[in-house]
């Protein structure tokens, strides 16, 4: 909770010294808010567009625009497929969870994903892995506010703890 809190600040000082953040930044952060539930596991995470589509270019392996060349449907299931590799999740030590995309948005700067993990039955633990970006930034830090009905709790995934364990 201390780091979450520290990195909060962070933002809040940096949008400050680099306004507005339509411009090139210097941090390199992404913020997640989820509920848990041994049912379900939900959340809205928000990207920087220009880092978002940086390492989705360098996923594809390609030169071009990351989706200018595709379908609708194609730039949608290349999405998906890009954070199913990056955000994941394991239920009680050994079920990898799925990972469904419900909705994106994106405005100038910003580009947002609703996600949920639905087991196909009630979890008793569940391990988040989050490690979108940190192939293209050395900096880049991954904050998650999550949500559940004994307590909030937080983590902050760097490159050296990409990972973190909850139990209902």
């Amino acid at each position: 909770m201390k780091h979450a809190g520290f990195a909060i600040a962070a933002i809040i000082i940096v949008s400050c010294a680099y306004p507005p953040f339509t411009q090139a930044h210097n941090i390199h952060i992404s913020y997640c808010k989820a509920t848990a539930a041994p049912e379900m596991f939900t959340g809205k995470v928000t990207y920087y567009k220009d880092d978002f589509f940086l390492a989705l270019k360098n996923w594809r392996g390609s030169d071009s625009n990351a989706g200018s060349s595709l379908s609708n449907n194609d730039w949608t299931r290349l999405k998906l497929s890009f954070m199913q590799e990056k955000l994941r999740a394991v239920a009680d030590g050994s079920l990898p969870i799925a990972l469904a995309i419900d909705s994106t948005g994106e405005d100038a700067s910003s580009i947002w994903f609703y996600f949920r993990f639905a087991p196909p039955q009630p979890m008793h633990t569940i391990i988040i892995t989050h490690t979108l970006l940190f192939g293209e930034y050395m900096d880049q830090t991954n904050i998650m506010m999550i949500h559940t009905d004994a307590k909030d709790c937080s983590h902050v995934f760097v490159p050296s703890d990409s990972t973190y364990a909850l139990t209902f």
